[in-house]
């Protein structure tokens, strides 16, 4: 196959690419990446193959939907991320609209006006959400673990259910 055709038919496939697709990838590593698959679907370089405006092809159509999977993949994740940071910011909040309230009306000496029970978490949740947030977000539970994975919040006791355990706020 020339240089030239070969060219023609990588620059064809990454401008189909680019403009039916969000992946986002410079000729140059798209034709490396379409090369290197076609030798591992083939067994030998394209410009040496008797076969490969056919073949190039579909190694070039290959090479396109991985890019596009990986791109879909990194979009959604990033989606999560953000949905999983709103929902973080939220609890805190109620959390801490919860707390105040709390201190209002019971007038508890410090620790005990920081801390809460994982049902109050739960209680939050359907106080503070919409169904349609937690259908889309997930509610408060995955927020709430990582926030405690993070420091915001520590066990002080764990209770005979997972619902009773105590939980501190704890001021960061």
């Amino acid at each position: 196959m020339e240089t030239k055709d070969y060219e023609l038919i990588l620059r064809k496939e990454h401008e189909d690419l680019v403009n039916n697709s969000i992946a986002g990838v410079s000729f140059e590593d798209y034709s490396c990446l379409v090369d290197c698959r076609y030798r591992v679907d083939f067994g030998l370089p394209p410009q040496i193959d008797d076969k490969a405006e056919f073949r190039l092809k579909s190694a070039a159509v290959k090479v396109g939907r991985e890019l596009i999977e990986l791109e879909e993949e990194a979009l959604w994740q990033s989606e999560l991320e953000a949905k999983l940071d709103y929902m973080k910011e939220r609890l805190l909040l109620a959390v801490e609209d919860y707390l105040k309230y709390k201190d209002e009306r019971l007038k508890a000496p410090y620790p005990l006006n920081r801390r809460f029970k994982r049902k109050d978490v739960m209680m939050l949740e359907e106080n503070h959400l919409e169904p349609e947030e937690i259908d889309e977000f997930g509610g408060f539970g995955k927020a709430f673990t990582i926030l405690l994975k993070e420091g915001y919040y520590r066990i002080v006791e764990e209770g005979g259910h997972t619902k009773h355990d105590i939980f501190e706020a704890l001021v960061v």
